[in-house]
């Protein structure tokens, strides 16, 4: 029972349902656009999806990490995330990561050798090690596979359809300005 432990943590996560806090998660868009995309891109990317209900273009800012061409996300909050169900809806998608735009197809992660890839790509990455030991939750790729219904992981591929638009950095006379006020 003691290995069920480490799960804990991710069942206790709550969908972020305060204004504030969705405010909080959508920070990276605005530093994008205040022209600190090719920063923050390093650790954030735009994902830009068509609305499951709407049709309209839709952008949130979600962790990455990349490994072999291939991008991988882990959703938080499952199948409950509006962008997760908004990519089994319409798995076209656009990535921006930096000042970098492409069009990439989405799908979940199903089959083991799918999920051993992923756990390759998080075992080949110094800051997911690091943060794995930080919070104390550290799997053998054996405990991962056993326990792959519990993670929520999609994975983007380069695809050749036409990327929708990038976020621009509109803002950024505000990071000028900013700096300049504080000289």
């Amino acid at each position: 029972m003691r290995g069920m432990d480490k799960f804990s943590k991710l069942d206790d996560l709550k969908y972020p349902e305060s204004k504030f806090m969705r405010a909080v998660y959508r920070l990276p868009v605005l530093f994008y656009r205040l022209g600190f995309g090719p920063l923050v891109g390093k650790l954030f990317m735009i994902l830009t999806t068509t609305g499951r209900k709407s049709g309209l273009p839709r952008q949130t800012a979600i962790e990455y990490h990349q490994f072999n061409r291939r991008i991988y996300v882990y959703s938080a909050w499952g199948e409950r995330s509006d962008w997760y169900k908004n990519t089994l809806a319409d798995p076209k998608v656009t990535i921006q990561t930096g000042n970098n735009v492409q069009s990439a197809s989405a799908h979940r992660l199903i089959t083991d050798e799918e999920y051993a890839a992923a756990y390759q790509a998080a075992a080949a990455d110094s800051f997911i090690r690091a943060a794995s030991v930080l919070v104390g939750f550290r799997l053998s790729e054996e405990e991962f596979l056993r326990n792959k219904s519990r993670f929520t992981l999609i994975a983007f591929d380069p695809a050749d359809h036409s990327p929708a638009p990038a976020v621009k950095a509109d803002l950024w006379w505000v990071s000028v300005l900013t700096g300049l006020a504080l000289l």
